[in-house]
């Protein structure tokens, strides 16, 4: 989604009891004169899951703006936007959004404003730390891919020690 509105929610905006579902979805480069360069709620309960919000502007809450609710936000990612007076990610006013495995990083002036409910596995930088998550544990070799070539990887390195008198495989 790449738009723009006068006032309120550049890219999208969710009024009065909507229960909303929004998945995989892109809010990029979406602009708000007021609130919410990419998606602004008001008195609604809608749930994104695995969105991006990226390189939105707005005067206040330039990812997302919430008034009077609280969504929920699983696993999105919302970086790179920015609000001229405050809010750059997330902006909540009456409410609080409820955060789970989401990752909040390098918005400008602030990750988020007001409140917001910890779900748990967030990763809320205010400044430009990376919040990446490591998707492939396992993923040895770096192709991300977890395989077989990932043991030859681990078994490679192991082979290389010098004392294996105590190793053990069970």
């Amino acid at each position: 989604v790449d738009n723009s509105a006068g006032s309120e929610g550049g890219g999208m905006s969710t009024v009065w009891a909507s229960g909303a579902t929004i998945t995989d979805c892109l809010f990029d480069g979406n602009v708000a004169g007021f609130n919410a360069g990419g998606v602004y709620n008001t008195i609604s309960s809608p749930t994104f899951t695995n969105c991006v919000f990226i390189n939105n502007r707005a005067q206040y809450g330039a990812g997302m703006t919430n008034a009077q609710c609280s969504p929920s936000l699983i696993d999105c990612t919302f970086t790179l936007n920015v609000a001229e007076e405050l809010g750059g990610g997330v902006r909540t006013v009456n409410g609080g959004p409820l955060l789970l495995g989401c990752r909040i990083w390098c918005n400008a002036p602030d990750a988020i404003r007001g409140g917001y409910d910890d779900g748990g596995d967030n990763c809320i930088q205010e400044d430009c730390t990376s919040c990446e998550i490591d998707a492939c544990p396992g993923d040895f070799n770096g192709d991300g891919i977890v395989d077989g070539s990932d043991m030859g990887t681990v078994l490679a390195a192991w082979s290389g020690k010098k004392d294996r008198k105590s190793t053990r495989l069970n």
